[in-house]
């Protein structure tokens, strides 16, 4: 299978929601012999557990021992409950997927199911993988748990220092713009940046015809959580989402695409160019690498344009590189650095 690549419109529109949606997942029930048979194989461990443990595991309210987390992964081997579930993810979206890596993050089932609230649900790995095969509703909720844990979700206002930083340098320089504005959010996730950015632009004075703005990002599900306010394991942050997009007429100007900043080559120039919460954190920290997508953005930005990268890598634990060494690394892409509010910032002359 190919991969897919999306480029999509910001839009509430039901036809287009649809219509996305249907290429991107496989519809209805999966029937497949390799998942059958290891849904078979995990039923005779579960049924071998449960007859042997005098404890179980999912018993309401039981505390989860050492005990009983020992005898638990004796019994359900947690690399064939996971082989069962990348089958699963494989078969149930309609292109080529790197499997989720929180799927190879965990040290076991009920490590696993603690992490994805399915306590009292599905223990039974059979059953969990026998009902995410025939019911396309939970099979989709899940796969966004996976790919867009809420652990790492973005949300509204995570940088609004660096949002006043960049209405004061737009209002500074409202007499010197080539519109329309161009703008590009790098790594831009479930989109709340993208949309934040356009607002801002509104409130800086920018009538909808005068701005275009570009969220980027590698996961496919990201670009259709984004383009269409979609988080349906996460229904708060979703209505949050959809309301935040109703509250401003600038959808037609904001478009959502899969990008992998490590190979993309922009298309277009941009004046703004925002890369917040990827560049030395823990998925982009080596400096050859974030120095090669550092140059890669440069050269998709006007004269005059400015990068701005921000992060909340957990504190600062989870931050691989300073920023003094981001800064410097700026500097060496040809970018003027400037004092900015929170992050950094560079300028191209």
């Amino acid at each position: 299978m190919k991969k897919i690549h999306f480029n999509l419109q910001a839009t509430l529109e039901e036809s287009q929601f649809e219509k996305t949606f249907q290429r991107l997942f496989v519809q209805g029930s999966i029937v497949d012999h390799d998942l059958g048979r290891r849904m078979a194989r995990l039923e005779n461990l579960f049924q071998v557990y449960r007859s042997t443990c005098p404890v179980p595991c999912w018993s309401r309210g039981l505390a989860v021992t050492n005990e009983i987390r020992r005898v638990t992964e004796t019994y359900l081997d947690y690399s064939l409950i996971r082989q069962a579930l990348v089958r699963i993810v494989k078969k149930s979206l309609a292109g080529h997927f790197d499997p989720p890596q929180v799927l190879f993050t965990v040290d076991g089932w009920l490590e696993f199911l603690e992490m994805k609230a399915l306590w009292d649900q599905h223990v039974n790995p059979a059953a969990l993988v026998a009902n995410l095969a025939e019911n396309q509703a939970d099979r989709v909720r899940f796969l966004f748990g996976l790919y867009l844990p809420q652990q790492f979700g973005g949300s509204y206002g995570r940088y609004p220092s660096q949002l006043d930083f960049l209405e004061r340098w737009l209002t500074s320089r409202s007499e010197q713009w080539h519109l329309p504005i161009t703008c590009l959010d790098a790594a831009c996730g479930s989109g709340e940046g993208s949309y934040e950015l356009a607002g801002l632009l509104l409130k800086s004075g920018f009538d909808i015809s005068q701005f275009r703005v570009t969220g980027a990002t590698i996961n496919p599900l990201e670009v259709f959580a984004a383009a269409y306010g979609y988080l349906p394991h996460d229904i708060p942050r979703e209505h949050a989402n959809r309301q935040y997009m109703r509250s401003f007429g600038a959808l037609p100007m904001i478009n959502f695409v899969t990008a992998d900043l490590k190979s993309w080559e922009p298309t277009e120039k941009y004046h703004i160019i925002l890369c917040n919460g990827i560049l030395g954190g823990p998925f982009l920290h080596a400096h050859e690498e974030v120095e090669s997508v550092i140059k890669r953005l440069v050269k998709g930005m006007h004269s005059g344009g400015i990068l701005l990268a921000a992060d909340r890598f957990h504190g600062g634990w989870k931050k691989m590189l300073s920023q003094q060494e981001l800064e410097g690394l700026l500097t060496r892409s040809g970018l003027t650095v400037i004092p900015a509010s929170e992050g950094v910032a560079g300028i191209l002359k």
